[in-house]
């Protein structure tokens, strides 16, 4: 070993230059003690994102005879109390997408000259070439697994502390065992130029690596080819387990019955999925409840709400996070699983209520909106915001002297009326929030209209006495709007009035001419709309859609396009906006589901599409 008298950098006996900075070297000097090299968080997380490249990588390569086996088995090597699960595996069904993806945004990339580079990183980070060395013999499935964090509620935590403590197992499918063991080999050469040392041995008859004085969190501290996987691990005696698993296929994580809930709730298309396991969400989680519930501020009643709270992360099996891909765009997944046998039944009552969206959205909406978020006010409503505003001796006289100031009964002048879908629509053509409004289409329309306009004229009243504003009817479009503003002003501080069954707010007039749909077509006749919805769950009680390209387009024509100086000349903000906006144009809109409500199953779900096509 040859230490550079420049950097300090290690090299092998043989070279003459140093391969760092490139001094030459003296081969006299020698290296008096292994310098080690740190596995902090930043590389653990730099390791994942190179995982999921050997797994697409694989994936480009050997599509079609390697996606017809369906592996996905890494689970099975994995200990039964995993805390973390991250696989990835490739599908039949995501080649058309894939091969989609891979040109339009391969087209993009060579012209925009950001193309991602997979030898450049594993070099990085590694120090293998990942075409010459592992594109070879790597497979589609691969995974990493961490388990072991035991001390995420004491109050010093840090992302230095977890991984110092943490299990890490990393498993790469293998297509060919003997070029898998040869570049085990590259990669303990590589470790030994380092100064690391390494012992030989042999476990249940397969060869395995493990270095001398391991370093918590270094996933190279052992590894071996265990069957139709490369494993690496933080240490010999989880490499060992692992080989013991591989043989009895017993206390894996596949045994786990919170993982199995969690992944039996995921897309089967998925082409990749994350698992976080309850008991870690558990202990970090009522940590932080019995933290506030402890201070002095709270009240009995909210004491009792988040004590609710914690009873229901107690029952959460985990959480499960999913990526698919098809022909038409990328789909996300996110799902909370609980076990109901052991909610509490109040707590139980609260996780079951739900109020499925109509769909009111798809025909008061234009077609020319630029996104629209629609939830639905459920009937208990009314209850939960009643029982929060009395949970507290603040908040019981912030509701007193709001009642006195206008004249109004909270609950029988507001919450009595307000349910049914509340949709928020961003109207454009700039990005203020005055070219938004806000529509409500409640349950009971006439008890809404009294109530309203009782709310209407004491805020009248209040405005007259306190302010310089005053209101007025006005006619937009041929509707009646009753408008609040300034002295000094043209335009409206905020109107309302009814569309056909809906209550609208808006602030700017440009917003109140789109709240009438008028000859203008509804969203639901939008192609970008349909296709986002067809992707999204019939049930549920809020939806998010964006239609981007109209987005896009308004901070292209809102941005400043000032010279910037550089070294070969000058350029410009907007030069540079290009390339980004380059990378967002092929997503044509992006829906956002969510089921708030668990189901039958105790399941609670989130999903987030983009439809991709040609910029």
């Amino acid at each position: 070993m040859v230490i550079c008298t420049h950097c300090n950098a290690p090299n092998s006996p043989s070279s003459n230059f140093c391969r760092e900075c490139g001094t030459p070297l003296t081969p006299a000097v020698t290296a008096p003690t292994p310098r080690r090299r740190k596995w902090g968080w930043k590389r653990i997380v730099g390791l994942i994102s190179l995982i999921v490249v050997l797994a697409l990588g694989g994936a480009a390569a050997y599509f079609g005879p390697t996606l017809l086996r369906g592996q996905r088995t890494a689970h099975t090597l994995m200990p039964n109390d995993t805390q973390l699960f991250v696989s990835f595996n490739p599908n039949v069904s995501a080649l058309t997408g894939a091969q989609r993806l891979q040109k339009i945004y391969g087209d993009i990339a060579n012209k925009s000259g950001t193309v991602y580079d997979a030898n450049q990183q594993s070099q990085d980070l590694l120090g293998f070439d990942f075409q010459r060395d592992v594109q070879p013999w790597i497979g589609i499935e691969a995974a990493i697994g961490v388990s072991g964090i035991r001390n995420v509620t004491r109050s010093n935590v840090n992302l230095a502390t977890l991984t110092n403590e943490a299990n890490v197992l990393v498993v790469l499918a293998s297509r060919n065992a003997t070029k898998a063991a040869a570049f085990l080999k590259q990669v303990r050469n590589r470790q030994e130029e380092q100064g690391e040392l390494y012992d030989d041995d042999t476990y249940q008859g397969i060869k395995t690596n493990s270095r001398q004085g391991t370093v918590r969190a270094n996933p190279f501290n052992a590894f071996a080819v265990v069957g139709d996987y490369v494993i690496f691990a933080s240490n010999k005696e989880l490499l060992d387990e692992t080989i013991d698993r591989s043989k009895r296929h017993t206390n894996t994580l596949g045994d786990n019955l919170h993982f199995q809930h969690v992944v039996a709730a995921l897309p089967a298309n998925r082409i990749g999925y994350a698992y976080i396991g309850g008991d870690l969400i558990n202990t970090s989680w009522n940590d932080v409840l019995r933290t506030v519930s402890n201070g002095n501020t709270f009240e009995r009643s909210m004491r009792r709400q988040l004590e609710n709270q914690m009873k229901n992360i107690t029952a959460l099996d985990g959480l499960g996070l999913s990526v698919a891909l098809d022909d038409t765009g990328l789909q996300l997944d996110g799902i909370s699983q609980y076990d109901l046998a052991n909610v509490d039944p109040a707590a139980r009552s609260e996780l079951t209520r739900s109020t499925p969206l109509k769909g009111v959205q798809q025909t008061s909406v234009r077609n020319d909106a630029y996104g629209v978020l629609s939830v639905a006010f459920p009937p208990s409503l009314k209850e939960d915001v009643a029982q929060w505003l009395d949970s507290s001796s603040d908040l019981r006289q912030s509701r007193r002297d709001f009642e006195r100031q206008l004249g109004l009964d909270v609950q029988h002048d507001i919450l009595d009326w307000m349910e049914g879908e509340l949709s928020a629509v961003y109207a454009g053509p700039d990005l203020s929030l005055r070219n938004s409004y806000v529509a409500l289409r409640p349950t009971d329309k006439a008890k809404a209209q009294q109530g309203a306009t009782t709310v209407f004229n004491a805020l009248d009243r209040w405005s007259t006495r306190n302010t310089n504003a005053a209101g007025a009817t006005e006619q937009i479009d041929g509707q009646t709007w009753h408008v609040v503003s300034r002295n000094y002003q043209n335009k409206p501080d905020i109107a309302s009035g009814w569309v056909g069954d809906d209550l609208v707010l808006g602030m700017d007039e440009e917003a109140l001419h789109a709240a009438g749909t008028g000859s203008q077509a509804a969203i639901a006749a939008d192609t970008t709309y349909k296709s986002v919805r067809s992707k999204l769950p019939d049930t549920i009680n809020a939806l998010l859609y964006v239609n981007l390209p109209r987005i896009l387009d308004t901070l292209k024509s809102l941005r400043g396009v000032a010279p910037v100086a550089t070294n070969g000349g000058t350029t410009t903000t907007a030069s540079r906006e290009d390339d980004v906006l380059a990378w967002l144009r092929p997503i044509k809109g992006i829906g956002l589901s969510m089921a708030t409500a668990v189901d039958k199953h105790g399941t609670s779900r989130a999903r987030l599409f983009a439809a991709i096509s040609q910029p």
